[in-house]
């Protein structure tokens, strides 16, 4: 894929996600479910704004502060659907534990993304070719704790779209289908540019 078609994709993709996220977030009917939505949205907005201004970025100290700023974005993506599976399409009872956990877990990969030499050691620039050092261990941490929220959610989604199947008319199953199935794709292929990609040292 072209360096310059990604560069148009990401500036579509950024626009798109963090329009409609402030949108959600600023609506008169303020539900739990268009607040995470927002959240969710505003983070993966962030997340390709990000990635754009690292491969454009010529000085390597600025490029592993957007790196780092990247990877902070991607867990606040996480954690908003992971936020919106509690609520969309029904509400779940959490327990204290889970609850704890759900703040716990990604102020821990906030931290090893900011902490010096934590998931991003280093970038170097090359002309929109540019890459980043990853340190190994820290990454596993973030990855682990990356997966563990998307996992959780999809697990929700998909328990809460057989209830509603069991419970209610199949046009409302349906969509919640489509929308279990729509953020799946666009969780899948973040996860790809962001997770899987940088383990194999791209």
């Amino acid at each position: 894929m072209s360096v310059y078609l990604v560069v148009i994709l990401l500036l579509c993709c950024a626009v798109i996600a963090l329009s409609v996220g402030a949108m959600l977030m600023a609506a008169k009917r303020r539900t739990s479910i268009n607040v995470w939505a927002g959240v969710m949205l505003f983070g993966a907005g962030a997340w390709s704004l990000l990635m754009l201004l690292f491969m454009l970025q010529t000085e390597s100290a600025m490029a592993a502060l957007y790196a780092k700023a990247y990877y902070l974005t991607a867990i606040i993506m996480a954690f908003g659907l992971y936020k919106f599976s509690t609520h969309y399409p029904i509400s779940h009872k959490i327990t204290d534990i889970e609850r704890a956990a759900s703040w716990l877990l990604p102020a821990i990969a906030l931290a090893i993304v900011l902490m010096p030499h934590g998931v991003v050691v280093y970038a170097a620039v090359d002309h929109m070719m540019n890459t980043v050092k990853l340190d190994t261990i820290w990454y596993l941490f973030y990855t682990a704790i990356f997966a563990i929220l998307i996992s959780v959610a999809f697990v929700r989604l998909v328990s809460s779209y057989r209830q509603v199947r069991r419970t209610h008319n199949k046009k409302f199953a349906h969509q919640v289908l489509m929308m279990t199935y729509t953020l799946g794709v666009v969780v899948i292929a973040g996860a790809y540019f962001d997770i899987f990609l940088p383990m194999i040292g791209n």
